[in-house]
């Protein structure tokens, strides 16, 4: 039993994480709240700790925290934990990479369809007795179009694989770290992608180097009838660029998932646009992916804490 270490739930996670730790002989705590201050008392003499977006895991909490060996991230994106510090000081980060690949892929797939579609639109005509609506605006039949897909990780895996299989559409990968593809993939430039595609579907990190990737230049490239999907990160695309070339028609429509700023301000001008899909970071949001994360977490903390190499690490620490 390790009924001496403890372990920090920062902010609340689904599942049966929690008796998971429990069932290994942890203390759980759960977090008090999300201020700065308050993780800094509580994580002082914890072994380990679990955040999902509370406020940045600093060199600072690391400080606090002397017993620490491992922060857990349920979820993927790494912006808001200093993992260079972490492994300074012999912690280790891990994540849950694998446990979100199909969800975010299918609420991708879902932004593109219902915007190929026009579901929106119907909706709200139908409801207002415009049975016209059906002839005047039609659809767009997606059999056989080309997507273009930037990052080629788990989820562009994924949602390339869904898409070509039950969709019979062509694939281009733009991905400077990718060397080998399936078959059924052609890895491209971006200024190809931009052109050839009718769905441009972004699954990328944020980096100094993908901030704003997306911008004016890259959606001047695109064809007026190209559907922009965002389940990735926000600051990777220049909003005020997407907002111009949706409010212009320089492109057909565009599901966003993420925002430059979350939650992202109620007067947002994307708002007030009518060929655009929103949804407030909820693509890995439902019952089976929440599970999945809170139980990866679990595990990996588990096993750093456990003396094993942990399956899912975002660094490699300097052991002391």
């Amino acid at each position: 039993m390790q009924s001496e270490k403890k372990v920090l739930i920062i902010e609340k996670i689904y599942g049966g994480a929690i008796d998971f730790l429990k069932d290994c002989g942890y203390e759980v705590l759960c977090g008090e709240n999300q201020e700065y201050e308050t993780i800094l008392r509580q994580i002082k003499d914890c072994e380990g700790a679990i955040v999902r977006s509370a406020p940045r895991i600093t060199n600072e909490m690391f400080s606090a925290a002397q017993k620490l060996k491992v922060i857990g991230r349920w979820g993927v994106g790494l912006d808001h934990i200093d993992i260079d510090a972490a492994a300074a000081r012999g912690i280790y980060v891990v994540f849950t990479p694998a446990a979100n690949n199909i969800s975010v892929a299918e609420h991708a797939i879902a932004l593109f369809m219902a915007l190929a579609k026009r579901l929106k639109e119907c909706d709200r005509q139908t409801r207002a007795g415009n049975w016209a609506f059906r002839m005047d605006n039609l659809a767009r039949e997606v059999d056989g179009m080309t997507a273009g897909i930037i990052g080629y990780g788990r989820i562009g895996r994924e949602i390339g694989k869904k898409l070509h299989y039950a969709f019979n559409m062509k694939i281009l990968i733009y991905d400077p770290y990718i060397k080998n593809v399936e078959s059924y993939c052609k890895i491209t430039e971006l200024d190809e992608l931009y052109h050839e595609s009718d769905l441009v579907t972004v699954h990328m990190p944020n980096t100094p180097e993908t901030t704003k990737m997306v911008d004016g230049t890259a959606f001047g490239k695109m064809k007026n009838s190209a559907i922009f999907i965002n389940v990735s990160r926000g600051a990777n695309v220049d909003e005020k660029a997407l907002c111009d070339a949706l409010k212009n028609r320089r492109i057909y429509g565009a599901g966003i998932d993420v925002f430059e700023q979350e939650p992202a301000a109620a007067d947002n001008p994307l708002f007030r646009l009518d060929n655009i899909l929103v949804s407030p970071h909820y693509a890995g949001a439902n019952v089976e992916c929440t599970q999945r994360m809170a139980m990866h977490v679990a595990q990996g903390v588990h096993e750093v804490l456990s003396g094993h190499k942990p399956s899912w690490p975002a660094n490699n620490p300097i052991v002391k």
